[in-house]
């Protein structure tokens, strides 16, 4: 068996806290650190919204071709249809695409499936840009009294090399539980309860085959996915799912991992940083490295 380093060493090796849970898809057996502790899910929650869309459409009260009002924020598309929207939501982490479907199936409605698939911590915004602009303005405050113009700022400067030059001022800025409680910081969840959401998707148990087959389909098609980056590109693993970001703060990713041998684990690998932008460059590739040092845990046990 190859040489397997524990998550909670990667974690404490990046300045960062998280939850883990990987579970094998096709076989009994799971690895996880922290699984139940409710933590933000930034973006991941997007896939409870395209489990509802599908299942409404399953049951003939929605159309793929229905066309809904919106201006898309990361794509030149005007008023564009549910499976466009989808689309955007999934595949480019769209917040306009998200919220004119949030609100087409209802937020209600969403979270009466989780809780009736037993995911009684995971839950979606009630309006995203609301909730959006309120972190910025949080985090935005955080960042004026650490002497940037605003968070943006410091997120720029990080991401162009900076983060020795201003490591002082961003250690000064805590982003823990305790500082940001996660109520402040959007939609939540536990990894254990997002990979069993993922688990519930791929053996059709979260709603109609039809409708969990159409969210494979779909998840499929993210562009950024974290949690290949723990993968050889050459490995012709399969990686689907929805990850997300709070920048300096929160990073994410939540999906299946299939092999070419045809073995299927869910991982949802969930990372939040104890200072702003601790291993904030580091974390992408982490949640990968976290993700497949767990699969050889279970591939080779």
């Amino acid at each position: 068996m190859p040489e397997v380093i524990e998550p909670t060493d990667l974690l404490t090796a990046a300045s960062r806290s998280g939850g883990v849970c990987v579970l094998d898809l096709d076989h009994h057996g799971e690895v996880t650190l922290h699984p139940d502790h409710v933590m933000q899910t930034a973006s991941a929650f997007k896939i409870a919204v395209a489990l509802e869309v599908h299942c409404q459409i399953s049951a003939g009260e929605l159309a793929l071709d229905e066309q809904l009002r919106f201006e898309a924020e990361r794509a030149p598309l005007r008023d564009g249809t549910v499976e466009q929207a989808v689309d955007l939501m999934l595949r480019l982490s769209d917040n306009v695409a998200t919220n004119v479907l949030l609100h087409r199936v209802s937020r209600d409605r969403i979270m009466a499936r989780l809780s009736s698939l037993g995911l009684t911590h995971t839950t979606v915004s009630h309006d995203v840009p609301t909730e959006v602009n309120a972190i910025i303005v949080r985090l935005d405050a955080l960042a004026r009294q650490a002497g940037f113009n605003d968070w943006g700022e410091a997120n720029d400067l990080v991401h162009a090399g900076q983060h020795e030059q201003i490591r002082d001022r961003l250690a000064a800025i805590a982003v823990d539980e305790q500082a940001l409680p996660h109520e402040q910081l959007g939609p939540t969840t536990t990894a254990r309860e997002l990979a069993t959401l993922y688990r519930m998707i791929w053996l059709d148990q979260a709603g109609p085959p039809d409708a969990c087959a159409a969210v494979r389909a779909a998840a499929s098609h993210q562009e950024l996915k974290r949690l290949a980056l723990g993968f050889d590109p050459a490995s012709s693993v399969r990686i689907a799912g929805k990850g997300g970001r709070v920048p300096g703060i929160v990073l994410t990713d939540a999906g299946v991992i299939t092999f070419p041998d045809g073995r299927r684990y869910a991982a949802a690998v969930l990372t939040r940083a104890r200072h702003a932008f601790d291993g904030e460059l580091a974390s992408y590739e982490l949640i990968g490295t976290i993700a497949a040092t767990a699969i050889a845990r279970l591939r080779f046990q």
